[in-house]
C-alpha cells in the first residue's frame, strides 16, 4: 500500500486540505468550530488528521448534501 493510499497515514493541515480541495484556512475553522474531520493534537501544538478519517468526514458531508437536495 503506497504512502498516498494508507488509511492509517497522518496527514498534516495542508496534505489534508490537498486532499478535500480546501484552503488550510478553511480546514483550521471546520476544526475550531468542532465540524470538520476528527483530529488528535500531537504534543502541544502538533495537529495530524489519519486520511481515513478525513475521508469518511468527506464522504458523509456529500450525503448530507444529497439529503438536502
Amino acid at each position: 500500500m503506497g504512502i498516498e493510499t494508507d488509511p492509517d497515514r497522518w496527514l498534516s493541515e495542508r496534505e489534508t486540505a490537498a486532499l478535500l480541495g480546501l484552503g488550510v484556512g478553511t480546514v483550521r475553522r471546520y476544526r475550531r468550530a468542532g465540524i470538520g474531520p476528527a483530529w488528535p493534537r500531537l504534543g502541544t501544538r502538533l495537529v495530524r488528521y489519519r486520511r481515513a478519517d478525513v475521508i469518511a468526514w468527506a464522504r458523509a458531508q456529500s450525503a448530507n448534501h444529497q439529503d438536502v437536495a
